[in-house]
């Protein structure tokens, strides 16, 4: 049966150009029920981070290790 997809709320603006997703990194799966007990996995990645575009990180002057204000917008 076909289906027509639907689009998400979120919309870029010019207040918020950006549209985040928030992905699994490589030892998140089954939302850690699993993985979450197994030390190994938890120290894969130290703190949490942002991965972004070579393009749109030009666009925004973004350098690795750059740190940049953040904004929430909660509807």
């Amino acid at each position: 049966m076909p289906v027509d997809p639907r689009l998400h709320g979120a919309v870029p603006d010019a207040l918020y150009p950006l549209l985040l997703n928030t992905g699994r990194i490589r030892d998140q799966w089954h939302t850690m029920s699993r993985t979450g007990y197994v030390p190994g996995l938890m120290q894969h990645i130290s703190e949490p981070c942002v991965e972004i575009c070579a393009a749109d990180a030009a666009r925004f002057a973004l350098c690795e290790g750059n740190w940049r204000g953040s904004a929430l917008r909660v509807e």
